[in-house]
């Protein structure tokens, strides 16, 4: 190649070597350029973090709302200067800032649930009532009303951390004496104003929660509202209290125990509030006393009712006591065969237990003693009381009862479903002067998503109806639309107390001149069926008892009964005959109750010393509640109630002798207890 050939491309490579370094000292100076504005954006973002910094650190330390954080122990671990201005922390070292030490002793217990529960929450935290109100105290400055506010549960293990406000309620101005204000007036009311959170934590009580818990109202603040909610009620208010953050009201009438035992009625009503989070609101109002009337009128409704059933009783007496005669007349006539006087004598003791039944029916729908809720067949129950209820209709209404729910159990005692018809049944009679028809039915209704299984009960009148203000005061004590002096106007108060009692609730749909339907919800018990035991037909007993009774023919007829039954029966009118004829073996005592001189458990006590393990069964017409009442039996005695076949008194003495029975003798063929046996 020539001189000038390479001369050329020497010069062509340093063109090109030049170019490519004139555009990477261009791209040098880009990239430089690039890099100066980064510089200068990120200056001042920092110059901008810093100007918030500072602005935040003014505001955390000069402004009138204490900012602080607690561990676990409660302990504040950082605070502004006014946190620990209004904390009475300021120059405390920080083992000597726990919080607790500085609240007052009524305070610190809730405060320590409080925390628990905030810390227990974690990161959910905000959910949990934040807010909470204490006294904070010191040894040098008075008392300081304070409310906490927390704003959330930071960190993990050992180093979590609450995050709170404190603000010293005496400097707020006219909110804070709008806030005394109001609290003076609450405080000055027999009622209970408190706040709950959503966990039911109490956050404020009025005064009053003393007069009616007996409890100081500044311990309730961090317990349970419902804590002190009688066990037997405490289903009730947990539902209630369940819907009502469903959006239903909630308005419950409920048992608390105070410290000593005592039990005491309240009236709660509540209300659901979201902000600025969610809570609860209430008055709580002790109706004991109203209760108390309540029931006392309620007992003079069921003697007006019973007064009112006077008539068609004596009239159903008449006609009972008509064909007991005439039975008895025909089977004792000489003329009469054998087998047709058994026949008339078999009619005659059908007639006996007709108004034994009726008896029984009037006795429990008077009584007065305390009900006694178990599993209850609404279907039977309702079947049960048929036949006083159509003898309160009278004979110009008919009564038709359609039972739809047969596998359906409520708690309840049987007395408060008689009580409910009843007073409807008497409203349908006034309803229906010139007759008609009371329709009463049952149904199982399905589980819905919020509540489990329900039965629906309806009753439904083709009387007058009412008018609608008339039904928006229908369940209003002493309202009455009667009239004046024509009942009192506690039937379907009564009827609504009963429903709520038993966890249901009632509707009424009214039309004038087109009826009247009363609609019941009760929640069904999800229990298993329990097979009834059954008492064998021949049961024999052996051994030695002793029969007192004063009526010479109710004693003729037990002591065959007994004789029946497989006992050496001896017998006895007055208490000195029981003792004198008490000597030897001696396994059982039946006795009357009410004797001459002597009640029937004073001699048990008397027979005791010589035969200590005497069993002793009571028999008497009047019910058991007015005997304990009077204190002549405990609630665990035996008690036979008047009158009773050999049947039934074959299945009491079984019952008896079963709860003394030991398990390792009922392999046994004949078992014996302390000389009285029963084959088995």
């Amino acid at each position: 190649m020539s001189r000038w050939s390479l001369r050329l491309i020497r010069r062509r490579e340093d063109l090109r070597g030049r170019r490519l370094l004139k555009c990477a000292r261009a791209q040098d100076r880009t990239k430089q350029e690039a890099l100066a504005a980064e510089n200068r954006l990120l200056r001042d973002q920092l110059r901008e973090l810093k100007r918030s910094r500072d602005s935040l650190r003014s505001f955390y330390a000069d402004t009138r709302i204490g900012y602080f954080t607690l561990d676990r122990a409660g302990t504040v671990v950082e605070a502004n200067a006014r946190a620990l201005e209004i904390l009475g922390l300021v120059g405390a070292p920080l083992e000597k800032r726990g919080l607790v030490a500085r609240l007052s002793a009524e305070h610190a217990g809730g405060f320590g649930q409080y925390l628990s529960g905030l810390f227990s929450y974690g990161a959910a935290a905000a959910s949990y009532r934040r807010e909470l109100e204490l006294s904070l105290c010191a040894e040098d400055r008075p008392a300081v009303r304070v409310r906490l506010e927390a704003l959330g549960v930071s960190g993990s293990g050992e180093d979590v951390q609450c995050a709170m406000t404190v603000v010293d309620l005496t400097e707020l101005g006219t909110p804070a004496r709008d806030e005394a204000q109001f609290r003076l007036i609450v405080d000055h009311l027999e009622d209970v104003y408190y706040q709950t959170d959503a966990a039911g934590l109490v956050g404020y009580a009025s005064a009053a929660y003393e007069d009616i818990w007996n409890r100081p109202a500044a311990t309730a603040c961090g317990t349970k509202w419902f804590g002190s909610v009688h066990p037997d009620d405490a289903f009730q208010v947990n539902e209630a209290r369940r819907l009502l953050f469903k959006g239903d009201p909630f308005d419950e009438e409920y048992r608390i125990i105070r410290p000593s035992g005592e039990v005491r009625w309240v009236r709660d009503r509540a209300y659901l509030l979201d902000q600025p989070y969610v809570q609860v609101v209430g008055v709580a109002r002790d109706i004991t006393d109203e209760r108390q009337i309540e029931r006392e009128l309620s007992h003079a409704q069921k003697l007006e009712a019973l007064g009112t059933l006077s008539t068609s009783v004596a009239h159903e007496f008449g006609n009972l006591l008509q064909g007991l005669m005439g039975c008895l007349t025909v089977a004792l006539a000489p003329s009469t065969p054998p087998g047709v006087a058994h026949d008339y004598t078999r009619q005659a003791l059908a007639s006996v237990r007709c108004g034994a039944t009726l008896v029984s029916q009037l006795m429990k729908f008077g009584r007065k003693e305390r009900l006694h809720q178990s599993p209850l067949s609404i279907d039977l129950a309702i079947k049960a009381c048929g036949a006083l209820l159509q003898r309160l209709l009278g004979p110009h209404i008919r009564l038709r009862i359609e039972a739809g729910a047969p596998g359906a159990k409520i708690l309840a005692d049987a007395i408060q479903i008689e009580q409910i018809l009843m007073n409807l049944a008497a409203n349908a009679r006034d309803a229906m002067p010139e007759g008609g028809e009371l329709m009463i039915r049952t149904r199982e209704l399905p589980a819905g998503s919020d509540a489990g299984q329900r039965v629906l009960l309806e009753v439904r009148d083709a009387g007058c109806g009412m008018p609608r203000e008339a039904q928006l005061r229908a369940f209003e004590p002493f309202f009455s639309t009667k009239g004046s002096g024509k009942g009192t106007g506690l039937g379907l108060s009564t009827v609504q107390a009963v429903t709520r009692a038993l966890g249901g609730q009632v509707h009424l749909e009214s039309e004038p001149q087109q009826g009247t339907t009363f609609t019941f919800h009760f929640p069904v018990l999800c229990t298993p069926n329990a097979q009834a035991a059954s008492v064998p037909a021949e049961s024999q007993f052996r051994g030695r008892a002793l029969l007192v009774e004063d009526d010479v023919w109710v004693r003729v007829s037990v002591r065959k009964f007994l004789q029946d039954l497989g006992l050496d029966v001896l017998e006895a009118s007055t208490a000195e005959e029981a003792v004198s004829r008490s000597s030897g073996e001696l396994d059982l005592l039946v006795s009357d109750v009410v004797l001459p001189n002597v009640s029937g458990p004073r001699i048990r006590t008397m027979l005791q010393a010589q035969h200590p393990d005497l069993k002793t069964l009571y028999i008497s017409a009047h019910p058991a509640y007015h005997l304990i009442e009077r204190g002549l039996l405990e609630k665990g005695d035996a008690l036979l109630q008047k009158p009773f076949e050999r049947d039934a008194l074959a299945a009491r003495l079984t019952e008896l002798l079963s709860k003394q029975r030991v398990p390792e003798l009922k392999v046994t063929r004949r078992t014996r207890v302390a000389g009285f046996r029963c084959a088995q």
